[in-house]
């Protein structure tokens, strides 16, 4: 009876038992926090923000996101109707300026750098300025040109080929009539194909342009009538791209269209339904520039016939088209060959790398095109 309570074995034993409990559940607790607290760190690890030093000295962390500018590269040489890469035999040629009608099967267009579309009283004419013309077994139809569509030539510094000048006005022209330069004419082609048209070859314009003491080779004096964009720079995008279509008719009637590609970023030229074509390989054709301007024109008629005369120098009022963007431009020509098209502030048109349409239409057509 005199013995502690403490002194009881079952409660010291009941003692420790508890204090054991207490430490181990305390301890396990903490460490369960800390845990838990690493845990909680490695899976947020993607939200933490892990700022750039100050020291500029000190390595910075490549960025994934950031694209580094490619260097702009300027070639050596360069198409000067195109402004594209070339090599320096075509660089430094001139350009034939091939008169065609397109009324008929035309044969090596797909390949043009320029292509100017002129009216005539009945119809249009084209002036294709074909580069590499080694690579064409045919080309053609040509026909008559006049001295207003000869212009053409003269302003991007090209040598006209045509056959003959039905110009019945006092003006210039260059053609090759004389020079045997018809494929129907000459024997060791037997060719009888479209035989009441012309169609010439690489060959035959060879000859044909030496026996006429033309050099594709001389120094081109014109300069162009705009400005290329530099080599590495995006492309322009003048206006608003939300026109896809252009529609006009002519003033014979016939109704034509250009389109817009937005996905090849590419134009197409429809004459009626039908898009314009090469019957050499069927391919389209397809540009990356196009004009339209307006241009006056009278009709004079004499014993035999109406022939249209269009004011080719002078000036006017047109539009740009490229990559869907739309811009109004003015055009002016002189008697020297020298065409210019400009903005409204008087600065020289910058276009961008790549092959032209052009097409003139009559002034009073001017408010009747269409932008869908």
């Amino acid at each position: 009876m005199n013995k502690s309570k403490s002194s009881n074995p079952v409660r010291l034993i009941a003692f420790f038992l508890t204090a054991f409990l207490l430490i181990c559940t305390f301890g396990f607790t903490a460490d369960g926090w800390q845990v838990k607290e690493d845990k909680d760190t490695s899976d947020n690890s993607d939200s933490v923000i892990d700022f750039p030093s100050d020291n500029p000295d000190e390595e910075q962390p490549a960025d994934d996101n950031h694209t580094e500018k490619p260097e702009v590269y300027i070639p050596e040489f360069a198409n000067r109707l195109t402004g594209l890469e070339s090599d320096e035999e075509l660089a430094a040629s001139r350009h034939l300026a091939f008169i065609m009608d397109p009324s008929l099967p035309t044969y090596g267009i797909s390949g043009a750098d320029l292509i100017c579309e002129v009216p005539t009283e009945n119809g249009t004419r084209l002036v294709v300025f074909a580069s590499e013309k080694q690579k064409l077994w045919k080309i053609g139809a040509l026909t008559q040109t006049r001295g207003y569509i000869s212009n053409i030539a003269k302003y991007f510094g090209g040598v006209c080929v045509s056959f003959g000048s039905d110009d019945n006005m006092n003006y210039g022209s260059c053609d090759l009539k004389d020079s045997y330069i018809d494929m129907t004419l000459d024997e060791s082609y037997h060719y009888t194909e479209f035989q009441k048209n012309v169609y010439t070859n690489n060959d035959l314009l060879s000859k044909a342009l030496t026996s006429s003491g033309i050099s594709e080779n001389e120094g081109i004096d014109a300069s162009l009538p705009y400005d290329f964009i530099d080599f590495g720079c995006d492309p322009l995008i003048y206006g608003d791209r939300s026109v896809k279509n252009i529609k006009y008719n002519r003033h014979d009637g016939t109704s034509s269209q250009i389109c817009y590609d937005s996905e090849t970023n590419n134009y197409s030229v429809q004459n009626g339904l039908s898009n314009v074509t090469d019957a050499l390989n069927g391919n389209e054709i397809k540009f990356a520039n196009c004009f339209v301007l307006f241009a006056d024109s009278v009709i004079y008629d004499n014993s035999k016939c109406s022939q249209m005369v269009m004011d080719t120098v002078g000036g006017g009022e047109g539009f740009y088209f490229s990559q869907g963007g739309i811009l109004r431009i003015n055009w002016t020509a002189t008697q020297d060959g020298v065409m210019n098209f400009t903005l409204d502030d008087g600065s020289k048109l910058v276009i961008n790398r790549g092959n032209v349409y052009l097409t003139f239409l009559k002034t009073s057509l001017k408010d009747k095109i269409l932008f869908e």
